[in-house]
């Protein structure tokens, strides 16, 4: 409801389109949020660009301890659900292998190595469409056992898209997540970085540093 990604929703109807009857796919699709809330929590912690959300207010080394719990509990909820074991030993291996991926691009990230279009869109497919497409997974794993290339591929596409549609709404938004303020390189900051446009002169200075923040948003107004 708020634009976020309804993560637990797709496992249900994945597990739903490929012919699973059982109810506890809702425990199974409550795993997946677990997951998706703990790495949330790490996100905010290591940009320390949103201090509206209640993990960064408080103790740091206790926000990291929660989101560790809630990734570990979001493997232990998929064990204790009563599909088979093959089928839950599959969906596990969804979660742990997407998590990983999305931390390799969350690295990425983090070490700001992103120079190109092409940079970018690998950092986000191993990130926030990793996370999309293990939801899409996991339901299918559930209900087959089987894995199915297609789904991966889509739900990739999907989580590809939506992110942009993100990264164009925070270079728009006037707080602290502004990715330009933040000199985040995302596909929207490349394009205005590698614009030959005069306008855009202000931009390239402020990256190198010859901005400061404050002369950048008072431009901005």
């Amino acid at each position: 409801m708020k634009g976020n990604f309804p993560f637990g929703q797709l496992v249900c109807l994945h597990y739903r389109m490929f012919g699973g009857q059982s109810h506890d796919i809702y425990q199974a699709a409550a795993a997946v949020e677990l997951m998706i809330l703990s790495l949330d929590i790490f996100d905010d912690l290591q940009d320390q660009d949103d201090f509206s959300v209640p993990w960064n207010k408080i103790d740091v080394g206790i926000s990291m301890n929660i989101a560790t719990g809630l990734l570990v509990l979001s493997t232990k909820a998929l064990e204790q659900t009563s599909f088979e074991l093959t089928n839950r030993m599959c969906a596990i291996r969804y979660l742990n292998s997407h998590v990983l991926k999305a931390v390799n691009g969350q690295h990425n990230d983090l070490m700001d190595s992103i120079e190109s279009e092409e940079d970018y869109l690998q950092m986000v497919r191993n990130k926030s469409a990793a996370l999309l497409a293990s939801a899409c997974l996991i339901g299918t794993a559930l209900a087959t056992e089987k894995y199915h290339d297609t789904v991966n591929k889509y739900a990739e596409h999907m989580g590809i898209a939506a992110q942009i549609k993100n990264d164009i709404k925070d270079i728009c938004r006037l707080d602290e997540k502004n990715d330009l303020v933040n000199k985040k390189k995302t596909l929207p900051t490349l394009y205005l970085l590698h614009n030959s446009h005069p306008e855009f002169q202000l931009i390239k200075d402020y990256y190198l540093g010859n901005l400061k923040k404050e002369e950048l948003v008072q431009m901005g107004r």
